[in-house]
């Protein structure tokens, strides 16, 4: 379904022994790099950051409940476009892994990445952390951020979204809002 649009390289350099095509991918061992230019991921999108700001704004109250089906929807209907990033991987047993890579989206947003590819059992099991831009005079210096799991057949993933980080930012955003209000009334 076009989850990952883009141009991708891949080089790899390992050793494998089999008599049948599932015996040399099971076998196979080695280590490598994986380059994407003009990519974009489908259901990832940093403007469910600015929905989640908005829908806490709106009602005063940090609702978990209803930031989390706001940004679900949001990630939902957006891409992240990165424009260029690589990573290393390596390659044991028939299965691909890539650890701590971070690209760069649009925005500031950014994008780190580690899973596991089953090629034997054509499986993923990846989980990424979406982080976004702080607001320039911000008292606080973290990042927003959501988590993203997706595992299962490379056919149909599940993909699950994780927006305790974000509501705990948010709960800091507004921390700081209250005290700048109480600054401002002090001064």
């Amino acid at each position: 379904k076009n989850a990952i649009d883009g141009l991708l390289t891949v080089k790899l350099q390992g050793e494998s022994m089999g008599l049948s095509s599932d015996g040399l991918v099971g076998s196979f061992h080695g280590n490598g790099t994986i380059a994407l230019a003009k990519a974009q991921f489908a259901g990832i999108d940093p403007a469910a950051f600015d929905t989640a700001i908005r829908v806490a704004d709106q009602s005063g109250s940090i609702d978990a409940p209803k930031i989390r089906a706001a940004v679900g929807a949001a990630m939902d209907s957006g891409r992240l476009a990165v424009p260029k990033g690589d990573a290393e991987v390596t390659v044991t047993g028939g299965q691909i892994r890539l650890t701590n890579a971070m690209l760069h989206g649009q925005n500031g947003a950014e994008l780190s990445l580690g899973g596991v590819l089953d090629l034997d059992n054509e499986t993923i099991d990846a989980q990424m952390t979406l982080s976004g831009q702080p607001a320039a005079n911000a008292l606080i210096g973290a990042r927003p951020e959501l988590a993203v799991s997706v595992k299962g057949p490379l056919a149909a993933p599940e993909r699950r979204l994780d927006g305790s980080a974000l509501v705990g930012w948010l709960t800091l955003r507004a921390t700081e809002q209250q005290t700048r209000r109480l600054e401002s009334i002090e001064a």
